[in-house]
Order: C-alpha cells, then sequence, then structure tokens
C-alpha cells in the first residue's frame, strides 16, 4: 500500500476534472460516469489516482440520509489494473468513511460477475446481505403485462386498494414489514443502491416521494428515480407478485402517465416464477455492508 501511495498523487475530484475523467480509458464502451459526471461530482465524494495529469483511478462514496454510506464509482484505467490500486482506492474511502462519527452503516454493490469487488469487500470485512436481481419491463413485457392484466380481471374481481398519503402512515406500514423484508434481504431505496432494511432510512423527505398502497395484507410503494432513464422503483416484500394484477395495474398507470420505465428489485424466488421475456435482467447484483455504530432498528 505504501508502494501505492508512493506511485500515484491521491486527491479529491472537482468539476475542473471532467476533461480528465473524460480521457480516462476505462475499457467501457459507454461509461455512465463520463456522461454524467457533473451530476455526480455534485452528489458525492469523489477521489482520484493521478500519474501527472492523467486519471488512472477512481472512488467515491454516497451518503443517504446523513447515515448510510455506499461506495462505488469504482474505476481503474486499463494498463492499470491488477496492480492493487482498486483496492487501495477502496480500502481509503472505507476508512475515511468510517472516522466520521455520523455514519451508520457502509457497504457496496456489485454484480455477480464482478469478483474483484466481491474480494475488496471480504477484505474490507463487509457482511454478504443479499443477492437480488434487477428487472426493467421493457416494451414487448409491458403489452404482455398489460394483457396479462385484462385476462386476469376477467377470471377474479378487482381488490379494493387504499392510497396511504401520510409520511408517518407509510413509515408505519415499512416497519410493519420486517419480517416480509427478510425474504428480499434489503431495502430497494433507489435504482442501483440497495441499503440495509433500517427504519432510520424511512425520513418524510423520501416517504413523500414514494407512494404507497395497502389492500388487506398486501401493499407496494413505489417512487420515480431518474438514473439516465425515467424510472418507476417498485417495492414489494410479499409473495405473490405475478398473481395479482390488481398492482400491476396501478403501477402501469402511474408509469404510462409519467413516462416511466418500471423497475423491480425481486429475490431469487420471485425471479424464478416470474415470466423473465417481459424483463431485461443483467447479472444479479450482491450487496455488501457493515454497521459502524449500533445495531439496525430492523433487522431482516
Amino acid at each position: 500500500m505504501e508502494q501505492i501511495e508512493e506511485h500515484y498523487m491521491i486527491r479529491r475530484i472537482t468539476a475542473k476534472d471532467q476533461t480528465a475523467i473524460e480521457n480516462m480509458d476505462t475499457g467501457l464502451e459507454s461509461d455512465y460516469i463520463k456522461m454524467v459526471f457533473p451530476w455526480i461530482v455534485k452528489e458525492d465524494v469523489l477521489y482520484g489516482a493521478f500519474i501527472g495529469e492523467t486519471l488512472v483511478g477512481l472512488i467515491g462514496y454516497h451518503v443517504f440520509e446523513g447515515k448510510f454510506v455506499v461506495l462505488g464509482r469504482l474505476r481503474v484505467a486499463v494498463p492499470y489494473r491488477k496492480q492493487g490500486l482498486a483496492q487501495f482506492l477502496m480500502a481509503k474511502a472505507f476508512n475515511e468513511v468510517k472516522t466520521n462519527k455520523d455514519y451508520r452503516w457502509v457497504g457496496l454493490a456489485t454484480q455477480e460477475n464482478n469478483l474483484a469487488v466481491h474480494h475488496i469487500a471480504r477484505h474490507l470485512n463487509m457482511s454478504h446481505v443479499a443477492r437480488f436481481h434487477a428487472c426493467q419491463l421493457h416494451e414487448e413485457g409491458k403489452k404482455a403485462l398489460e394483457a396479462w392484466c385484462r385476462n386476469e380481471y376477467e377470471a377474479q374481481p378487482k381488490k379494493a386498494w387504499t392510497r396511504l398519503r401520510r409520511p408517518e402512515d407509510k413509515r408505519a406500514l415499512l416497519q410493519s414489514l420486517e419480517g416480509q423484508a427478510t425474504s428480499l434481504g434489503m431495502f430497494p431505496y433507489q435504482c442501483y443502491y440497495p441499503l440495509p432494511y433500517d427504519q432510520e432510512l424511512f425520513s418524510d423527505a423520501y416517504l413523500d416521494q414514494c407512494e404507497a398502497w395497502v389492500s388487506g395484507e398486501e401493499c407496494i410503494l413505489f417512487n420515480a428515480d431518474t438514473k439516465g432513464v425515467d424510472y418507476l422503483h417498485l417495492k414489494y416484500f410479499g409473495e405473490r407478485l405475478f398473481e395479482q394484477p390488481d398492482i400491476w395495474s396501478i403501477v402501469l398507470d402511474h408509469a404510462e402517465k409519467y413516462n416511466q420505465t418500471i423497475w423491480i428489485d425481486v429475490n431469487q424466488t420471485h425471479y424464478d416464477l416470474m415470466p423473465k421475456e417481459w424483463f431485461t435482467v443483467d447479472e444479479p447484483w450482491h450487496l455488501y455492508g457493515q454497521y459502524l455504530k449500533t445495531e439496525p432498528h430492523l433487522t431482516p
């Protein structure tokens, strides 16, 4: 590690580094960090490893609700890989986060085939929290889902659903789902950002962004999210997702109104049962993390 520090200049990334970001050889045909850098540099803490004026490594972290930190934005230029730089940068960000007494939890999410990041997470003594699939409903899938809803409505009556509007009612609902949340293992806070199922995430500001609907023991939550694409991020913790046209009717109507693509994170059980041909699904995701202070109020 000392040799790495001697070889590279490590410093905070600012908006003035946009050219260095754009010129970095990440080996990716389309790198979203380069496309949305002006937004990321305002929202995240970013560090770069430089040789002269050339950016060869990148790491960052984002803080949610002032307490939950997600490490990410990890990039190493192609010629400088397999030299320990990625692990060094991740450890630097991790150690910086641990020194902040306000932070409660730190973690990272990575896809199943990214073996290097799995190794780094274990090296940092993070616990494996959850494995899940991120699914986006594509246009042909949307048509098929709409047709399925119409057919199902002919076979079963519609149920009455009630919308919750007050943050305190939405919070009480989420607190009541502790047992059901175990099946997913995490809380799908945003697209690409799973977090531990912890009640300190459920601020009034966040809950104001979420719509919540209940019918008996069934419920759904969703919120608008933009990650290059406008998404409707659906959160469901029950066991009958693809047995209830009522749920999908509510979600499809909202997504159509605001021209959103539906995104849902599911566990392996739901994934095995779902009509996969309706969705775009990449490699499974894994969430790792570590509590820095006290235990969570809600433990999945």
